[in-house]
């Protein structure tokens, strides 16, 4: 029986993410869309005033996921070199 590859789980590099919106009425009367972004794994927040901004949201989010995840492996590495 032939060994089978490790595979590396799907959940290990995913992101999940919860987007609201909803509208206000400012003082003056004026409708506004607010909303969130809640990045399910860590519970971070980040609030929303434009839409078309929230892929770079979400892009922040996930660099910053992967430097972190690259510093704890380098991390690893030098700990089992040393």
């Amino acid at each position: 029986m032939a060994k089978s590859k490790q595979v590396e789980s799907p959940k290990a590099r995913t992101a999940s993410f919860l987007v609201r919106f909803w509208r206000e009425e400012t003082a003056n009367g004026e409708s506004v869309l607010r909303g969130y972004l809640r990045n399910l794994r860590s519970g971070e927040e980040q609030y929303v005033t434009d839409p078309a901004l929230l892929g770079e949201q979400i892009l922040r989010y996930l660099r910053r996921e992967l430097e972190q995840e690259d510093a704890a492996a380098e991390t690893g590495k030098s700990a089992r070199a040393g």
